[in-house]
């Protein structure tokens, strides 16, 4: 079981994250000693007071350095309700979640045998 705590901008929106939430049967909200804080619209640093990993849900994804401390994941205002509940359970289990576009801008090319590699693939 997944105990994840909601900070949102409003109420209505954290009713939404809590109705997505219980469609997984993995997680169970809570509002004492989660195991992920999910925020969305509300400062990072606010929610921040937990000793829990974060996915923040919307905003502007910062630098490698963004990802230290308690973030795990960035998802951008646009994620789909699968991407979220996926990312959630992620970052349950100790993961760090990037997106495609994230990883590419995050993440080095490798160089192997002269070729400049991208996800595998010459570039």
């Amino acid at each position: 079981m997944i105990r994840v705590l909601i900070f949102a901008k409003s109420e209505t929106e954290a009713a939404e994250l809590t109705e997505l939430m219980a469609e997984d049967e993995r997680i169970e909200i809570v509002s004492t000693e989660p195991d992920v804080v999910l925020t969305a619209g509300f400062p990072v640093a606010r929610a921040g007071a937990f000793d829990a990993p974060m996915v923040v849900l919307g905003g502007v994804t910062p630098d490698a350095e963004g990802f230290s401390h308690s973030v795990r994941a960035y998802l951008p205002p646009d994620a789909t309700a699968s991407e979220v509940l996926a990312a959630v359970a992620a970052v349950g289990q100790g993961l760090v979640v990037l997106t495609q576009a994230q990883a590419e801008r995050l993440l080095p090319v490798r160089r192997r045998g002269g070729l400049f590699l991208r996800h595998g693939r010459a570039v």
